[in-house]
């Protein structure tokens, strides 16, 4: 169980951890996000001549009943994926 930067609740479950390739892949099972079906798989990349890393983040879900596929699209970069990185930028800085 994660909370979101607004105290809203979000339950994943991880389906997949492979630490040769720094990778993770996860489901949510229930949140606020207005979508179904999501699953998404977060990978570390290391960058050699400056010992830093970039990450890529890759979800699939669809549109909950209801909702745009846009409005889908938005609420998981603006309420989930920009506050996360903006959190996991901070505490490693």
């Amino acid at each position: 169980m994660l909370t979101g930067t607004d105290d809203s609740t979000y339950r994943e479950r991880l389906v997949g951890l492979d630490d040769a390739h720094r990778a993770l892949t996860y489901e949510i099972l229930d949140s606020p996000l207005p979508v179904s079906g999501y699953r998404s798989t977060m990978r570390v990349w290391p960058i050699a001549d400056t010992q830093g890393a970039f990450l890529t983040w890759h979800a699939t879900f669809d549109a909950a009943d209801g909702h745009t596929p846009q409005q889908a699209v938005t609420a998981v970069t603006e309420e989930a994926y920009a506050p996360a990185i903006a959190a996991l930028h901070q505490t490693l800085s």
